[in-house]
């Protein structure tokens, strides 16, 4: 009877010794990231519309590695099956546009350049905390988050070949047909609460492909800019700076570019 007993005691824990165990590859290396382990995980969707971009014939590639969707992550495993993160996103991008016009005072038809820059940067940070749950090497993940994010978007410079002279009052030539000098609108606060789900799929021992969608409710408001001219007052060059106004914007929406996220734990 002892002998029995003890034999069924033994497949009982066979059993569930089994069941409990990690998964492990091939030559006995852990696939999943545990308790301690760290995480660092990149963004890959701006990177395939800029490979898209390059054989193409549209303009995918003109915001660079860069624009607004990059985003670099690291997290920390509280648990096996929770884990915190922080989430850096940045973008910028410059626009040039340049027109030829004729030079004030040429008699032989001499061009000069008149240049019109625009340029947008944004930063943001995002904090989570995130549930794992799933089986094998596929995982599903889910939480709330909380960001702030700061910019200024649509900043002008001007940039003319004439320079201001009584033959020349006013830069009616220019990109535009205005005599601007810069315009730039102040900076842009923003705050977010909001949620988001994905799945990853462990490809090698603690390296994973995800996929994510988020649903965000945020504020933001934008301070004072200005807006700088320049013109001839009959004797000189005169320049002159005016405030622009402000605003502010809520917004509740789902993150519909989402995030394709290659992950590595260490």
């Amino acid at each position: 009877m002892k002998k029995v007993l003890l034999s069924v005691a033994l497949a009982t824990a066979t059993l569930f010794g089994a069941s409990a165990q990690e998964v492990v590859s091939k030559s006995g290396q852990p696939i999943l990231p545990k308790a301690g382990d760290f995480g660092l995980s990149i963004n890959a969707l701006p990177t395939f519309k800029f490979i898209g971009g390059i054989f193409s014939d549209n303009d995918a590639s003109v915001n660079g590695l860069f624009g607004n969707e990059f985003g670099l992550s690291g997290s920390y495993f509280l648990t096996d099956n929770t884990s915190v993160r922080a989430t850096l996103g940045f973008g910028f991008n410059t626009d040039t546009q340049k027109k030829l016009v004729d030079k004030v005072g040429s008699t032989t038809n001499e061009k000069v350049e008149d240049s019109k820059k625009v340029s947008n940067s944004a930063f943001r940070l995002d904090v989570g905390y995130v549930f794992h749950r799933g089986n094998g090497r596929l995982q599903a993940f889910y939480g709330p988050e909380v960001g702030l994010n700061f910019g200024r978007n649509n900043k002008v410079t001007y940039e003319y070949g004439n320079a201001l002279s009584a033959t020349n009052p006013a830069h009616f030539s220019g990109v535009d047909g205005s005599s601007l000098t810069e315009n730039k609108p102040g900076f842009t606060f923003g705050f977010g609460l909001g949620g988001f789900v994905g799945v990853e799929y462990f490809v090698a021992p603690r390296i994973s492909i995800s996929g994510e969608v988020g649903l965000s409710l945020g504020f933001n408001t934008q301070g004072e800019g200005v807006q700088s001219v320049e013109y001839w007052n009959g004797s000189a060059v005169k320049e002159e700076e005016t405030k622009t106004a402000g605003g502010s914007a809520f917004d509740f929406s789902t993150k519909a570019n989402g995030k394709i996220g290659v992950n590595f734990y260490f």
